[in-house]
């Protein structure tokens, strides 16, 4: 009996270590369970804060972006009408050149034939004085012969 006792003793010794180990592992298991769903939130926290973090860059730099953009269309719109005006101004001035060759042409051409005018005019002014003078010389000699 004392043997049988001893071995009861025994097994309900285990019984117990068995059931202590059972209790441990499960607080063992629960603690695991806590800490993994507290580093899964942890692990979800950071990567929304990431998330957060990269969308706010993205948006950024989009922003940059844009802004860049809209400076170069400006700058090349700006670039535009400056050799737009300066085109003009080009033209303006050829058209100009071409204007001032064909009035000084122009002006040639009437100056010869004022001056070929004049010539003329001269000469018949020449005559007109001539014949005038004939005639007066002949109207005074008549009246200096009727006298």
């Amino acid at each position: 009996e004392a043997a049988v006792a001893e071995a009861t003793r025994r097994i309900e010794s285990e019984r117990e270590r068995a059931e202590q180990m059972a209790t441990t592992l499960r607080e063992r298991e629960e603690r695991h369970a806590q800490d993994r769903q507290a580093l899964e939130a942890k692990h979800y926290e950071i990567l929304e804060e990431h998330k957060s973090a990269h969308a706010a860059a993205l948006a950024e730099a989009k922003h940059l972006h844009e802004n860049a953009q809209a400076a170069l269309m400006s700058k090349h719109a700006a670039e535009l009408e400056a050799k737009t005006e300066l085109l003009a101004l080009e033209k303006d001035r050829m058209h100009n050149s071409e204007l001032v060759s064909a009035l000084r042409a122009r002006d040639e051409e009437h100056s010869k034939t004022l001056a070929e005018r004049e010539l003329e005019l001269k000469a018949q002014h020449s005559q007109l004085l001539a014949e005038r003078e004939a005639s007066l010389r002949q109207e005074h000699e008549a009246a200096v012969a009727e006298a």
